[in-house]
């Protein structure tokens, strides 16, 4: 946890101080290399808690999240199709 607070700040003062201004003219996003490291660190991290609880559950977090995701989405079109029917018998 230290090397990844570590990482990030260092990434911090060399974008601030040095790169932000190169980085400025080409992206209109300030500190954009100090955000990408970071994404790039909770990326690792949101993988290797998914491949932990994989190894404990034997559930895997993304096709967990597809599921819902895709479950939501049936459940809506449903609605939508309830919905549609209700009017289509109102106005007759």
């Amino acid at each position: 946890m230290a090397l990844y607070e570590i990482t990030v700040i260092l990434f911090y003062l060399i974008d601030y101080f040095i790169l932000n201004a190169i980085i400025i003219k080409f992206f209109s996003i300030d500190l954009l290399l100090t955000k990408i490291v970071a994404l790039i660190l909770v990326s690792i991290e949101v993988i290797s808690i998914n491949e932990n609880y994989k190894a404990v559950r034997g559930l895997d977090l993304w096709d967990s999240a597809k599921r819902l995701f895709n479950r939501v989405k049936e459940i809506k079109n449903n609605t939508d199709e309830i919905c549609t029917q209700e009017n289509r018998s109102e106005q007759s």
